[in-house]
């Protein structure tokens, strides 16, 4: 189900995303879908959650074995290839996570510490956002 509503965010746009259009492209009822998933906002979190993962995942495996500019270069690279294969996902992913989601934080985090890692051999000191 997440899968096909990632494909659909993909193919047509986040904001196309709705449960009716789910449904019609998994050929079941919306109030089926709605037993399933609760809500179009959890819809959306489960999509920022793929995507956060993914996003996570194409960094990592762009960054492995690199360091300084090199991995630098690669995530870059592996991020916007990975926004360009999957808009929908990498949109979904842009919306901040509720701060007492603890899943949707450690999905961002994961993101922002592969990030860090390779800006660490810069020497940048790491903050806390206020």
């Amino acid at each position: 189900m997440i899968a096909a509503a990632a494909q659909l965010a993909d193919a047509e746009g986040l904001g196309a995303l709705t449960l009716a259009a789910l449904a019609t492209r998994l050929k079941v009822r919306s109030p089926s879908l709605m037993h399933h998933i609760g809500s179009i906002a959890a819809l959306r979190r489960h999509l920022a959650l793929a995507g956060m993962r993914g996003l996570g995942e194409a960094l990592a495996k762009a960054a492995l074995g690199l360091a300084g500019a090199d991995a630098v270069r690669a995530m870059a690279h592996a991020y916007r290839a990975y926004a360009l294969a999957h808009p929908g996902l990498y949109a979904a992913a842009q919306v901040a996570p509720a701060p007492d989601d603890a899943e949707a934080v450690a999905a961002a985090t994961q993101v922002y510490e592969i990030v860090a890692a390779a800006f660490r051999s810069y020497g940048l000191a790491k903050r806390r956002c206020h």
